[in-house]
């Protein structure tokens, strides 16, 4: 069965906001830190929220084309 997040583009965008507020550029390590940890667990569902999540937290930040972040299943 596949699952559909209940998250809108609009949610998605101000958790993003809200994690680069408290957190700055360690906003992407701590969603790397959080998709490793669900992905270990075998969550594959909420491990690719937390990538979307991260894809948004790289657009916020504006480090869309620094290739270091490449990995950790960033879509560009």
């Amino acid at each position: 069965m596949q699952r559909h997040s209940r998250l809108t583009e609009q949610d998605y965008k101000a958790i993003a906001e809200l994690m680069v507020r408290r957190h700055g550029d360690d906003a992407v390590y701590w969603a790397d830190c959080a998709i490793d940890e669900l992905d270990a667990q075998g969550e594959r569902w909420r491990a690719d929220a937390w990538r979307a999540l991260r894809i948004w937290v790289i657009d916020c930040l504006g480090l869309e084309g620094d290739p270091a972040l490449v990995g950790s299943g960033t879509v560009h």
